[in-house]
Parts: C-alpha cells; structure tokens; sequence
C-alpha cells in the first residue's frame, strides 16, 4: 500500500482547503463508460474504460479532481493507474466524439435514490 497522498508513479495527491475551488464534472462518464465504442478507445490505449473515463477527468484541468468509488483495493489500484495514461488531443477528440453519439439522457439515480442524496 502506498503512503496517504502518493501514487505510485511518484505524483502527489493534493488536498484542495477551499470546497468552492472544486469544479464538480457531471458529465455522462458513466454513460459513455458502458458504451462499445468507448471501450474499443480503452482497448486501443491499453487500458480499461475506468481508467480512460479519470484520465480524461485528468485532462479537464488541474482544477478537477476525480473521485471514483469502489470497494476493492484490486480497483483502487486499477484506479489510481489511470494517472499514467497520457491523452493526446486525437485521444481528446475520439472521447468527445463518444460523448457526443451517447448524450447523458437522465439522472444518475432513480428519483426515490435521488431524496436520499445530500441530505443532511
């Protein structure tokens, strides 16, 4: 296991101190993360379609911070992979144009999840 705060390519996780710095991305990553077409993307770039949808977070900006869930440390480290894919603007460009054949098309949870969600 690595140290709090460091991945294992030697890149610093960095803790934002302000909430309202955060830029909260809620594009249809998830969408498009179950899509064919995406999925050849990861293929062509060695890598799952996890870890292709955070390293285009990645590449939004330093101000963007992608925060996957999961449960098992075997995809946790999958995850925190993603910081090594690199993503040329042809790669940006291939991953927009999924984005835009498979639009998000509703909510992420059903609307008896969604009262459950930021509540206090």
């Amino acid at each position: 296991m690595y140290p709090m705060g460091l991945l294992p390519n030697g890149r610093v996780i960095s803790f934002v101190s302000n909430v309202s710095e955060v830029k909260l991305v809620t594009r249809q990553v998830p969408t498009i993360v179950g899509s064919a077409a995406f999925a050849e993307l990861a293929a062509q770039k060695k890598c799952t379609p996890a870890q292709l949808a955070i390293a285009w977070v990645l590449a939004q900006g330093e101000d963007i911070i992608p925060i996957p869930g999961t449960k098992k440390t075997k995809y946790l480290r999958e995850n925190a992979a993603a910081v090594d894919i690199e993503l040329s603007g042809s790669d940006l460009q291939d991953i927009q144009a999924v984005m835009d054949k498979y639009p998000n098309t509703g909510m992420r949870y059903a609307d008896g999840a969604m009262k459950l969600v930021d509540r206090d």
